[in-house]
């Protein structure tokens, strides 16, 4: 791919921004979401909105080469092509897909040696743990109105946790099709695993009685864990804490 350089890339998800980062491209970044929160710098970007609501008069006045994009961006990557703007996207829902990203933004940056090295440094599949497995259910994110907890969505089909829980010996509970289904205090009751990892604080006493005292309920705050993107080893490590 050829652009003319110094580029003006505008990213629009933090995993992009990460990468772009971590690649050594960030001075040619002139845009981002307000939600492209890491490293710091990022934060002292111009933002261009979220994930739903993104300045379209903004976005176009920073005149970018290229957007970049994850694939489910549909409306944006349209709104760009109909303006004839650049767009180049990505898919965060994998390790495979966030080490393909790696690899497609050391082209766009021209900085195919870091990102080869990167990729050496970070092999994949993951080793497996040689602890015995536990069963666990993962909650993503709780769903609160009124200041209380109504529902959860939780880990459900192969998502871009899945092989690290299995490299850390757990296997998910949920079998269901969904990637992320939301499930109320009843559905939650129905499962019973071992553990329980809550991917963020809560109110854990909305969690009273729905497991037997035996199970363990974990909150684990750290901000990488919501973050689909190229620190997953560092999500491993985490997972593997929890299994010891």
């Amino acid at each position: 791919m050829s652009l003319v350089f110094p580029a003006r890339i505008v990213s629009l998800a933090p995993s992009i921004t990460e990468t772009v980062f971590l690649l050594g491209g960030q001075s040619q970044l002139v845009g981002v979401t307000r939600y492209c929160d890491y490293p710091e710098a990022a934060k002292k970007l111009p933002s261009v909105g979220g994930y739903n609501d993104v300045n379209e008069e903004r976005l176009l006045s920073l005149k970018p080469d290229i957007v970049l994009l994850l694939k489910t961006h549909a409306p944006l990557i349209a709104f760009c092509r109909k303006h004839h703007l650049k767009v180049e996207t990505f898919d965060a829902e994998s390790i495979e897909g966030i080490r393909d990203m790696v690899k497609r933004l050391g082209t766009i940056l021209r900085e195919e040696k870091v990102a080869t090295q990167w990729l050496k440094h970070h092999p994949f599949p993951l080793n497996p743990s040689s602890l015995p497995t536990r069963s666990v259910l993962v909650i993503l994110e709780q769903v609160v109105r009124n200041g209380r907890i109504e529902a959860a969505y939780v880990l459900g089909q192969e998502s871009f946790y899945t092989p690290m829980l299995k490299a850390a010996g757990f296997s998910s509970v949920f079998k269901g099709f969904q990637r992320y289904p939301m499930m109320g205090r009843e559905g939650l009751a129905e499962v019973s695993p071992d553990i329980i990892l809550v991917l963020e604080r809560g109110q854990s006493d909305w969690y009273d009685g729905l497991w037997p005292k035996r199970t363990k309920i974990l909150f684990l705050s750290q901000e990488v864990l919501k973050r689909p993107g190229p620190r997953y080893e560092q999500i491993l490590g985490i997972f593997n804490c929890q299994n010891n």
